[in-house]
Parts: C-alpha cells; sequence; structure tokens
C-alpha cells in the first residue's frame, strides 16, 4: 500500500473535514459496487475558498482514496495541493476535471459532485426516454437532467453544454444515442439497447420488459396483432416520438416517423395526429406535476402546428392550391397567370378578395366533409375602425387596413387562407383544423393587434381585433357553407357584445340564446 503523509497540517479544519466525508464517499462508493475502477470522480468543494475542490488522484482505486490522498484544484485545472505520491506522482484526470470543474463553476450551491456508474443507473442512461418517474425512488430526482454523451470529456466547449442540461436540477444522466452506438456495435457486436435488455433479464423482470427493450432500436414495419410485438413496437416507435417533441425543428422527422406508425401500428396519419395531440396536451400537466421543464425551447401547440403541417392533416388541396398561386404570381413570363391571380386579390390589401373566398371556402368545406377532418374558418373585425376614418380620414383608415393584412399573414401559417370580406372585415380559413388549435390561432391574432402601435401623423393609435371563429368537425357538423359562415358571424357578435378587443368561439346556446333576443 503507498505511504501518504498526512494532509492535515496543510489544511484548515474546514478543509480537513471536508477530505474527510469525501474519502469516506469514495468508500460507500465503491461498498455499493457504484465505482468504474478509476474511470470515474467524486469531487467537492473547498469551505472557504471559493473556486477550489477536491477531487481523487487518477490512478488510486476507489478503496484505496483517503483524506489526504485528495488533490485540490482550482476551475482553471491548477493543482494548488496535492501530497507526495514518490516515483508515482499522480496527477488529476483531465476528462474527470472538465465536467466537476464545469458544475462547480456554475452552481457554486452544489457541494459535492458525485459521477457514479453503477450497473442500474448504465441501464437507465441506454434508454432514450431517461429516467422516468414512475416509483418512488425515481421521484427522488424530479429534477433530473440528461446530456448526451459524445465520449471521454476533454473538450472544455463541451462544459457549457453540460451546465445547461444539469439547470437547476440536482442529478444529470449521461447518455448517448448515434455516433456511439455505432462504435458499441463495431466493438462488442451488441449496442446499448441489447445490454439494458440483457441486464433486465438478469434481474428476473418479466419478459415483456426485457424483449422490448432488447428490441427498442429495431422497429418492425410489419404489422402484427399479437398484443407482445404491439407493445414492442410501441417502444421502439417510442424515442422517434420523443425526438418529435425534443429535437430542434430542423431535425423532426415528423413523416418517416408517421409512416414507421403506420406500417407497424396500422395507425394513419390522422390517428398519430391525434396521439401526438394526446401526448402534446399531457406535458403541461406533467410539468407542473414535477415541476420540471420538457420543452424548454417549443411550446408543444407549435410543435403540434408542424407536426400538421408536415403530416398533411390540413387539406392537401389547399396547399397545393396557395403554392400554384404563389409560383403563378412570382412567374414574370406568365401574364396571363399573373392577371388571373390580380383577379382574385383584393387590391388595396393584397389578400384574396371575397368571390375566391367564396370558391375556396365551399371546396375545402366539401373536402372535409368528405374525408372527415375538421376545417376552422374565422371571421374577423376592426373594432371602433369608423373611429379612425372620422378623425384621420380614409387615407389613414386605408394604411390601417394594409398593416391588418400583414399583422393576419404574420400570425397564421402558410396553408391558411385570408381574404377581405368587406369594409374592415377580413376572414381566415383555417383548413384541417380541429378547434382548440383554431382558439390558439386566434387569440395569438388578437394578441398581436393588441400590441402593435401604428403612427398616424404626429399620433399614435392601437387598433385592436374582434374575431369569431367556427370549426367544421366531429363536435360540431355544419349541414351547408351557409351556415358554416352564419355561425362565425354570430360569434364575431358575441365577441363584440362581450366588449370586443377578443376572440370567441361559436357556442350554439349562446347562439341560440341571441337569436330568440333579436
Amino acid at each position: 500500500m503507498l505511504r501518504i503523509a498526512s494532509m492535515k497540517p496543510h489544511c484548515t479544519p474546514e478543509e480537513w473535514q471536508a477530505r474527510v466525508d469525501l474519502a469516506a464517499c469514495y468508500r460507500l462508493v465503491d461498498l455499493y459496487g457504484m465505482s468504474d475502477m478509476m474511470a470515474n470522480h467524486i469531487s467537492s468543494h473547498v469551505p472557504g475558498e471559493p473556486g477550489a475542490f477536491l477531487i481523487n488522484a487518477y490512478g488510486m482505486m476507489y478503496e484505496e482514496i483517503t483524506a489526504s490522498s485528495l488533490i485540490k484544484v482550482n476551475l482553471a485545472g491548477e493543482i494548488l495541493a496535492k501530497p507526495d505520491f514518490g516515483s508515482l506522482d499522480y496527477g488529476i484526470n483531465r476528462a474527470g476535471y472538465v465536467i466537476h470543474s464545469a458544475i462547480h463553476a456554475a452552481r457554486p450551491d452544489v457541494a459535492c459532485v458525485i459521477h457514479a456508474h453503477a450497473w442500474a443507473s448504465m441501464a437507465v442512461s441506454a434508454l432514450q426516454c431517461g429516467l422516468l418517474p414512475i416509483t418512488q425512488t425515481a421521484m427522488r430526482f424530479l429534477k433530473i437532467g440528461h446530456h448526451d454523451y459524445r465520449g471521454v470529456v476533454l473538450n472544455l466547449e463541451e462544459q457549457e453544454s453540460l451546465v445547461r442540461d444539469l439547470g437547476s436540477g440536482e442529478a444529470l444522466i449521461l447518455r448517448n444515442h448515434g455516433a456511439l452506438v455505432k462504435h458499441e456495435k463495431k466493438s462488442l457486436q451488441v449496442d446499448h439497447a441489447y445490454v439494458g435488455g440483457w441486464l433486465m433479464e438478469g434481474w428476473h423482470l418479466p419478459e415483456r420488459l426485457h424483449a422490448a427493450i432488447t428490441l427498442s432500436h429495431q422497429l418492425d414495419q410489419s404489422f402484427s396483432a399479437d398484443p407482445a410485438r404491439i407493445f414492442e413496437r410501441c417502444v421502439a416507435l417510442s424515442g422517434p416520438v420523443a425526438d418529435l417533441f425534443l429535437l430542434d425543428p430542423g431535425q423532426r422527422q415528423f413523416a418517416e416517423t408517421a409512416l414507421c406508425a403506420e406500417r407497424s401500428l396500422c395507425l394513419d396519419k390522422m390517428a398519430f395526429g391525434q396521439v401526438l395531440g394526446t401526448i402534446g396536451a399531457m406535458i403541461p400537466e406533467t410539468e407542473a406535476i414535477f415541476e420540471t421543464d420538457l420543452l424548454s425551447k417549443q411550446h408543444p401547440e407549435l410543435i403540434l402546428e408542424q407536426a400538421r403541417e408536415v403530416l398533411m392533416l390540413r387539406s392537401l388541396y389547399a396547399l397545393r392550391e396557395i403554392n400554384t398561386l404563389r409560383v403563378a404570381a412570382e412567374d414574370s413570363t406568365s401574364r396571363t397567370l399573373e392577371l388571373e391571380e390580380e383577379t382574385r386579390r383584393d387590391s388595396l390589401t393584397g389578400v384574396y378578395n371575397r368571390a375566391y373566398l367564396d370558391q375556396f371556402l365551399g371546396r375545402e368545406f366539401d373536402n372535409s366533409t368528405r374525408h372527415k377532418w375538421p376545417l376552422s374558418v374565422a371571421f374577423a373585425d376592426l373594432d371602433n375602425f369608423k373611429n379612425i376614418n372620422d378623425n384621420f380620414g380614409h387615407q389613414a383608415g386605408d394604411r390601417i387596413l394594409q398593416a391588418t393584412a400583414r399583422i393576419l399573414r404574420g400570425n397564421t401559417r402558410e396553408t391558411d387562407l385570408i381574404a377581405r370580406y368587406g369594409g374592415e372585415e377580413f376572414v381566415v380559413v383555417l383548413p384541417a383544423t380541429d378547434a382548440e388549435t383554431a382558439r390558439s390561432i386566434c387569440e395569438r391574432i388578437v394578441l398581436a393587434f393588441r400590441n402593435t402601435g401604428h403612427v398616424i401623423g404626429s399620433d399614435h393609435a392601437t387598433v385592436t381585433i374582434s374575431i369569431g371563429c367556427a370549426t367544421h368537425g366531429s363536435q360540431t357538423l355544419f349541414d351547408n357553407v351557409a351556415d358554416f359562415v352564419k355561425a362565425a358571424d354570430q360569434a364575431l357578435y358575441t365577441a363584440k357584445m362581450r366588449g370586443r378587443n377578443r376572440s370567441v368561439p361559436f357556442d350554439r346556446q349562446i347562439s341560440g340564446a341571441l337569436a330568440r333576443m333579436g
């Protein structure tokens, strides 16, 4: 055994106590089998010395660690104090320093950082879903982060992503799905999914669990009615589905994942969209229960909107029609198409006119009824617009109408159609859009108008908008387009009656009461 002179004479009482506690922690981690020889580390800050922490000498096993064998370093990786190791001259492991210094620098509230390699934690790190709060033990770590492990951490640039992934939590799982899988298969002829299943089998868990984990990276795209096979496919599909919510917008593969769901589970695109909607609706409540942010970059509604676009749950015909019109308008060599496009546009605002709106809405209503996908329409009216014309003149009113068209375009989607209905009234057609999504879009439009100021000469004005919205779908079916449009108009009237500057969805009971009053 290596004999090391005591460091106690060279330490403050507080530092010595920290050394004793840290050495005991190393021994306990070794006792419970949570170490990996000398490949992981535990560190503790030095009381009274900001920026200084204690870490193990690289080369010593966990069962060899003593209070005096620990090395004191600063956040820059410079060794502040270490014992005489003789000819062995132990130093620190740079990979361990990069991880631990990043956390100590960013989280001065953290006194100790433990990097453990327990079998159970390694098995969890091999799962795309990470640690799920499904047991009392797991719920101890409600604010847990996940960091994609890219190999031995030697790059200081990775410190920023480590700290970001840890956030304000108390635990961080290093996981990897991608390059490391290829390395695993090349070196071991297996990947971590196989190892996870092997561990589950060794722990005598039900066969359906370890079989599903073993096959979690092998999505069988041939349908089977066998419940066990369906369960395995659900587990294998859970990773790609989670990526739809967690990855950046450009990396999401909605169409590919929907195709896998259709082939392996016989879920058509509409059903798969409903599954995503259910998951998205559960996320805010789940975040509130566990006091954590599952989606830090985007709201679930925005993700689901993107999903609907890619999965074409909106009208394919509308997408093709609008794209054709856009190309036609930009093709300067085809004057005939340009003239045709001009006849469909409102000359003042540039949005579609009433005549084309009637044609488009009629086709979309028929498509919605035939294919049983939802269709929403929003009637919008500028509040107190007459005052603008009376106080500032009709030229000012025209500029407000042009600004209205810009705001509507900026807060709707490519496949939505905007038209001027007449005067200060506008209509937005939302193909294959359910009532909840339509409500969200309308509220976004109302907020945009509320927050937009207009300069009129030396004066400033804010023009608000009222919106009534109706949805032709599973909950409310209309007999014809006229009734559909009338419902949206009645909802707009309700919005005006309630004080303007708001969005109101169509309600049959309220509509009936207004009809009896009028």
